[in-house]
């Protein structure tokens, strides 16, 4: 409930800084909104399908289940199963895309991450169509010997799906990570340590949330290889996880927003440096005002050269003082 609750915070914290606060109306920005919208509005039906689950099954063990109560609660999983599926795909999409723009829109980079997302994509879709069949088969009472391969099946694309998703996530996280850190390696040694700090504070935040993302699919794919005698564990992380998918890409795009990777340093002659912390998510060109579109003062982040115009500032700003005196 309380997760909930930060969700929602920070959903209406993006339509304000997408909508209004940078006052734009760019095909980029609306975008972003319908992503996060998508993803809000998933993340609250998994909420709501798992706080019906005590109300419509009130029967503990499946040995006691109705035919009724039975098929109400594959329903929901199945419901659960689609709203997982799509919202994975949409925060696994945003997050590949701002790799693709990172990296200078080079295909090759996100070649196995798009194929680690169609795969997981497939497999959520997969089991989809299993609970579907097992809707039916509780429903007309036929082919009754189908459900215990029809339960083991569900559990094995479950673990495809989450591995996919968690391998994608590591994937992706490493290359924007790498990536950032590359590119400042020349400022670094050029002008100090915390130099370029707001950038190397942005891939923390993308390592920081894409390690909690990632340990929730591992916990996921463990739940379903191994045997619990209740499935408690296993529902709570399902509903928890129902959030996460949702907040991180959300929280990312606040942060981006609000400039909370800005900053400005001073070198050792008390020069003040242009800011290198300000991270771009798109090619550069953009319309004013739009989120997606906001660059540095001193680079154009997704080509890689930030060393150089770093280095050429530093150069201009050392003459102009040289000059003064």
């Amino acid at each position: 409930m309380k997760m909930s609750g930060v969700y929602l915070m920070l959903y209406f914290a993006s339509l304000y800084i997408l909508g209004f606060r940078n006052r734009t109306t760019s095909l980029r920005n609306k975008r972003l909104v319908m992503a996060n919208t998508s993803l809000f509005v998933l993340g609250t039906a998994q909420a709501i399908t798992f706080w019906l689950f005590p109300i419509l099954v009130t029967v503990p063990s499946v040995s006691g289940m109705t035919a009724r109560e039975a098929n109400i609660e594959n329903i929901l999983f199945m419901m659960n199963t689609v709203f997982m599926t799509s919202a994975s795909f949409i925060a696994d999409s945003l997050l590949i895309w701002r790799c693709y723009i990172i990296w200078g829109r080079r295909r090759r980079v996100i070649a196995i991450p798009v194929f680690l997302l169609v795969c997981g994509t497939l497999a959520g879709v997969i089991d989809c169509c299993v609970w579907g069949r097992s809707i039916y088969v509780v429903m007309t009472r036929t082919h009754i010997s189908e459900i215990p391969f029809l339960a083991v099946f569900t559990t094995d694309i479950n673990v495809i799906f989450f591995s996919m998703s968690l391998a994608t996530n590591i994937v992706i996280t490493s290359l924007i990570s790498m990536k950032i850190w590359w590119d400042t390696r020349d400022s670094r040694r050029l002008l100090g340590e915390d130099h370029g700090r707001g950038l190397r504070r942005a891939m923390l935040i993308i390592i920081e949330s894409g390690s909690v993302y990632s340990l929730g699919l591992l916990l996921s794919v463990i739940f379903n290889t191994i045997t619990l005698d209740t499935a408690l564990p296993q529902n709570l992380l399902a509903a928890i996880m129902s959030q996460i998918v949702g907040i991180f890409p959300t929280a990312i795009t606040v942060l981006v927003g609000l400039g909370a990777t800005a900053e400005r340093t001073v070198t050792p002659g008390g020069v003040h440096m242009p800011s290198l912390g300000r991270i771009s998510f798109v090619q550069p060109g953009g319309r004013p005002g739009d989120l997606e579109s906001q660059t540095t003062e001193s680079e154009d982040f997704h080509e890689g050269r930030i060393s150089v115009s770093v280095a050429n500032a530093y150069s201009s700003e050392e003459a102009k003082v040289n000059t003064k005196e």
